[in-house]
């Protein structure tokens, strides 16, 4: 008797079951409990636009509750201008019966955002619509990719960077009249033969349901899918992967995708990005996965790496310089031919700020270069300055300097590429003082004494001040070089120009004139007298013997001044009235000194 008791009891879940109604609820159940796991937005409206029902992804999107949708309208979560174009893409699709695929973009936040969106016309058994499904999704991290992708092979220096949005599951339940469960039914029907991305269930490991677009990516039929061990897809290497990912992700420890390699019916090796969740399926537990063909990006992100890695490659191994700093002048990137010129390791620069190689004073000059790029955009060419090496030295380098940007147009650093030019700033330096002092005594030349004396001419006409010219020559400098050699006449001279140098004032110009011959410029005195105490000074200094190879040289001076504005205005009349003033010395005994005087 327990036995038939319990024959009757199947037979009556049986026919439970296979009832109409049963069987409705069941199906209904499963297509709920689908619906709401995926991670894209769904919403139903009926034919003048108004909400029926979503789903939680969207109902969260629109920070209101599921229940709350109902006889709400697109006028309430966007702007106008959205609103009308939805609100005329429904009369659209409801007037030709026709479902449409439509991608779009959008302003947030000063970012564009790309959606992909199908809508569908939901329609009674005689063909009346009477609303709309619809589904969509953020594209935004694909349009990204392909956007850094371009500009990757354009410029060769920007990373590849893409967002990957976060996949939501909820389970909420959908309304219980039987009205909606039957165009539940009819639209979750269309949502899984027309979503873009591979949806499946599977239980024990093995395949329950596939979409078309699942059975695409993989190139198996549900049939042969349906006798396959779920995890037998995944590239070998990669399975042990999936498993513990796929594990984590129905115990709750892990809410991301994850990524991997997975193999075709034809052998082909491609990568996917999959999300699991735990499910209830036909009354058991089953696994609800969403399966994205990824391998178009990872062709691209692979594209990008080896042209990184090539354009890295190259800069490193240039032979001028080139560096990368971030807005606040850290280095980021050396190349060998920095380390080289700066005589720091590249791990020793990597982090440290730019101020390390200069000076207090050069870095002022370079911030205001570096900041005019980054306010203007424009690089800057030829930029020379002074740089400080590792051991202390100084050396200079002529570098060019523009904006490092990220995927956005937005400016991070700078990147800079120059070249060691300390030998030619030498090699300039030196022809300059050539040009501009004595060889010999290291003294202004007669070109610079001019290019002075013009100036303090000007001021002290601005000023109405007194400045001197002081010419002087050394007695009796022949009788050195014909008995003791040019060299101690050298040497004598080069003493005799320091000696001028210790007694004038730091204001004052000593310069020698030619042969035995110097002149001095006293800029700004306060007349005559000063001029004297200076001339004294001179003539006091040279009292003193000059020792020069082991000679003891005594030997004096003829000096003539002459005064602005009082003797000549310009530099030929001070230069000649002081020449005259210094041989009427010369013609009077020599050893002193005399202002010119008309007389």
């Amino acid at each position: 008797m327990a036995e038939k008791s319990k024959g009757n009891d199947n037979s009556k879940a049986k026919a439970e079951y296979e009832s109409p109604a049963g069987y409705r609820s069941i199906k209904d159940n499963w297509y709920r409990t689908l619906i709401e796991h995926l991670p894209q937005k769904i919403f139903l409206k009926d034919q003048n636009s108004v909400y029926i029902s979503c789903n939680e992804n969207l109902a969260r999107a629109f920070n209101i509750k599921v229940a709350d949708i109902a006889g709400k309208t697109d006028y309430e979560f966007f702007s106008q201008e959205m609103a009308d174009k939805y609100r005329d893409d429904d009369k659209r699709i409801i007037n030709s019966g026709m479902a449409e695929e439509i991608e779009e973009n959008y302003m947030r936040d000063g970012q564009v955002f790309y959606v992909h969106t199908i809508k569908t016309p939901v329609k009674e058994p005689d063909g009346k619509v009477v609303g709309i499904v619809g589904i969509f999704w953020d594209i935004t991290a694909d349009r990204m990719a392909q956007r850094e992708l371009e500009e990757h092979r354009q410029n060769l220096e920007y990373l590849i960077k893409e967002r990957t949005n976060e996949l939501q599951e909820s389970n909420k339940k959908l309304e219980h009249e039987v009205e909606e469960r039957r165009r539940a039914q009819e639209l979750f029907m269309s949502l899984f033969s027309s979503a873009p991305s591979g949806i499946y269930i599977a239980k024990n490991r093995k395949f329950v349901f596939c979409n078309p677009e699942f059975t695409r990516i993989t190139g198996y039929s549900m049939d042969e899918l349906q006798v396959i061990d779920s995890i037998d897809l995944a590239y070998p290497e990669d399975r042990e992967l999936v498993r513990y990912n796929a594990v984590r992700m129905l115990k709750g420890e892990r809410n991301n995708p994850y990524e991997f390699r997975y193999v075709t019916k034809s052998g082909e090796i491609k990568w996917a990005m999959d999300m699991n969740v735990a499910i209830v399926y036909r009354g058991s537990r089953a696994m609800l996965g969403h399966l994205v063909d990824i391998n178009d990006r990872k062709r691209a992100e692979e594209a990008v790496r080896l042209s990184e890695e090539k354009y890295r490659n190259i800069l490193a191994r240039m032979n001028d310089s080139y560096f990368e700093v971030n807005l606040t002048g850290n280095f980021t990137f050396v190349n060998d031919a920095t380390c080289h010129n700066l005589g720091y390791t590249r791990e020793e620069l990597i982090g440290k700020n730019f101020k390390l190689i200069v000076t207090e004073d050069t870095w002022k000059l370079v911030f205001e270069a570096y900041h005019n790029v980054y306010l203007t955009g424009q690089p800057n060419n030829g930029f020379s300055f002074p740089i400080i090496r590792k051991d202390g030295s100084v050396g200079f380098t002529e570098s060019s300097i523009s904006l490092l940007e990220n995927e956005r147009g937005e400016a991070i650093g700078f990147r800079s590429v120059g070249r060691d030019v300390t030998e030619r700033k030498k090699l300039e330096t030196k022809l300059e003082e050539m040009a501009t002092h004595d060889a010999l005594t290291g003294l202004p030349s007669r070109t610079l004494l001019n290019d002075r004396l013009n100036v303090a001419i000007h001021q002290a006409k601005r000023k109405s001040r007194t400045i001197a010219v002081m010419m002087l020559d050394l007695d009796k400098f022949k009788s050195v070089n014909d008995t003791l050699g040019h060299s101690v006449g050298d040497e004598l001279l080069k003493a005799v120009g320091g000696r001028l140098t210790k007694v004038t004032r730091k204001t004052d110009t000593v310069a020698r004139f030619g042969g035995d011959e110097f002149m001095i410029l006293l800029s700004e005195i306060t007349g005559m007298d000063e001029a004297a105490e200076i001339a004294q000074r001179i003539l006091c200094s040279f009292q003193e013997p000059f020792l020069l190879e082991g000679n003891e040289l005594q030997i004096t001076t003829s000096i003539g001044i002459a005064l602005y504005p009082d003797d000549g205005s310009d530099i030929n009349t001070l230069v000649k009235y002081s020449d005259a003033a210094m041989y009427t010395v010369k013609a009077s005994g020599r050893g002193n000194y005399s202002f010119y005087t008309s007389k």
